[in-house]
């Protein structure tokens, strides 16, 4: 802290061996403090000396992105380690808090969690050259995040154009209890319900638990919660053996694993009906801060006649008993459309749906659109086997995509006649529909692709003498092939395929 010189001759005075404090006429920065802390305790704990930790952390301050040039230097001498040494050979700070010992046991601990650590020299932590000691912070930095991606599903390799949306949804989920993403088949709501859970896990927004579940056809509550089940049993196991790991090592435990060891489940009930699991669901969530993210909540809502009556009831009942509770959804529709009562939820637009069984809880919705013209080149380029090199594919982008045509999408009312058949030939916007195309596609559909890009605009209303008719964005892809009915083949040139 600022100006502790006074408090650390204190320490020091009173036999306290270390003692790290500020010069006491010395201010310091907020950034500086946070990169010597971290720098300079991790090193301890991997099993340097404290003289090397206290190094480390100076050389940390000086180094900080987040501390200027010419600040680096005189916040890195701010920093003073008590009591000082009295000659050249007072060694009394050369000395590990942690030693071999040590070692073995966080080793232990991280391979609980999957991640492996190479040996340094002799292989003493002490003597980890930059590369492994960096391998070792990140892994002990990381390790229970780790720990819980890995039990959740993870968007497509090619996941592109959602940030705002992310954004979006990220926003309204700290706000808001119940959060459903809404949009047409294909357009990648369970690609984006995928990404947030690996934003959110990487980040410790709910570090207790992020449950996903997604239904599968002819869904009902009876399915949802035995995913639930599954899931809520596959993360207390995880978390179970990393908290073991750590209650069976000798060393300082900095990410307070031992603490972390969930509570023990209630016994599963014998009965596997609905009432019984939800129950036993409610008694293992009711003290966390867990996110609870159901994909394809619309084949549940079809359930009851449409109405979707039992996953009402057992949502209420979910935010009714279990506080720390958040809910995501992905739907083709708002869940609370079709009730009965006479309580309502707003949704990002603005706009009110019904939500009969969900008394003091607010269903934002966030409405997920068509990806855009220069979105949905890129998808295609990386995805299509016609486009092998890097510089192919920003050669087709740049191609194809106009800086003012580059924001647009299939109901955009700026919509340019050639941005309008390369949108329907890549089927209309849609991420699923896509991939499709992109994946089955032949030589000559591509070429036909490139004919769009490269033949002239011809007056509006016509291109090549055919009539342009959007076609609808909805329907799916037709089984024998992906060429939408308003897209021909007729074109000014051939083009270049690669």
């Amino acid at each position: 802290a600022c100006h502790s010189l006074l408090a650390g001759e204190a320490f020091a005075d009173a036999g306290v061996p270390h003692v790290v404090c500020v010069k006491k006429e010395a201010e310091l920065l907020d950034s500086a403090a946070l990169a010597f802390t971290r720098a300079f305790y991790l090193a301890l704990v991997v099993g340097d000396t404290v003289q090397n930790a206290f190094n480390i952390g100076q050389q940390a301050v000086a180094a900080s992105p987040h501390v200027s040039r010419q600040l680096g230097r005189q916040e890195r001498d701010k920093f003073l380690l008590l009591p000082e040494p009295t000659s050249d050979t007072d060694d009394r700070h050369n000395v590990p808090i942690f030693g071999q010992e040590a070692l073995q046991n966080m080793k232990d601990l991280l391979a609980a969690a999957g991640i492996g650590v190479d040996d340094g020299p002799e292989g003493s932590l002490g003597t980890l050259g930059l590369h492994q000691r960096n391998q070792f912070l990140t892994s002990l930095e990381t390790m229970t995040s780790k720990a819980l991606m890995e039990l959740l599903p993870r968007p497509p390799e090619d996941f592109v154009g959602r940030e705002v949306d992310m954004y979006r949804t990220l926003s309204q989920l700290t706000v808001r209890r119940m959060v459903t993403v809404i949009g047409p088949d294909g357009c990648g709501k369970s690609a984006l319900a995928a990404a947030l859970c690996q934003y959110l896990a990487a980040r410790s927004f709910f570090p207790d638990a992020i449950l996903h579940v997604r239904m599968r056809n002819k869904s009902g509550l009876d399915q949802l919660l035995s995913q639930l089940v599954h899931a809520i049993e596959a993360q207390h196991a995880k978390f179970t053996a990393l908290s073991n790991a750590a209650a069976d090592s000798n060393i300082v435990d900095p990410l307070n694993l031992k603490s972390m060891e969930p509570e023990r489940l209630p016994p599963k009930p014998a009965s596997g009906d609905v009432e019984s699991l939800s129950e036993w669901v409610f008694e293992c969530l009711v003290s966390r801060k867990a996110l609870l993210v159901i994909d394809h909540v619309e084949l549940l809502l079809k359930q009851d006649g449409g109405s979707g009556t039992d996953l009402k009831i057992f949502l209420g009942q979910l935010f009714d008993r279990v506080r720390g509770i958040k809910v995501l959804l992905t739907s083709s529709s708002p869940v609370g459309m079709g009730a009965s009562s006479s309580a309502n939820s707003v949704s990002a637009d603005g706009k009110e749906h019904q939500l009969g069984h969900f008394v003091g809880v607010v269903e934002a919705v966030v409405q997920l659109g068509h990806l855009n013209l220069k979105d949905s080149v890129r998808l295609f380029s990386r995805l299509s086997n016609h486009l092998n090199t890097a510089q192919a594919r920003r050669e087709f982008v740049k191609l194809l995509v106009t800086e003012d045509q580059a924001g647009v999408t299939i109901y955009s009312r700026n919509l340019a006649p050639r941005s309008l058949r390369l949108l329907e030939a890549l089927g209309n916007g849609l991420a699923g529909r896509i991939v499709q195309i992109a994946y089955r596609n032949d030589e000559e559909y591509f070429r036909r692709i490139l004919n769009i890009a490269t033949q002239r605009l011809q007056p509006q209303g016509a291109i090549g003498g055919a009539e342009i008719r959007v076609s609808n964005p909805h329907s799916n892809v037709p089984q024998g092939g992906h060429t939408p009915q308003s897209f021909t083949g007729e074109g000014q040139g051939q083009g270049q395929g690669q």
